[in-house]
């Protein structure tokens, strides 16, 4: 399996759809809005570092910001 697939994979590509017992369809869709739920706290995580990460750099290299 190639970084492309795991990548894909990891990011919810899969496109096949399971099988589901009828008793079964509401935990198999609580299932999904977990993953889902995990997906975007990863990208809000990810913003959050790159705009802590950003301010740090521009701290650390003495970037002035002025007002005009």
């Amino acid at each position: 399996m190639g970084i492309k697939e795991t990548i894909k994979n990891a990011l919810g590509g899969k496109s096949e759809f399971v099988q589901v017992e009828d008793k079964n369809r509401f935990y198999f869709m609580l299932q999904q809005m977990q993953n889902n739920r995990w997906k975007i706290t990863l990208v809000v995580l990810f913003l959050f570092f790159f705009i802590i990460a950003g301010i740090n750099s521009a701290v650390f290299f003495g970037i002035v910001i002025e007002e005009s």
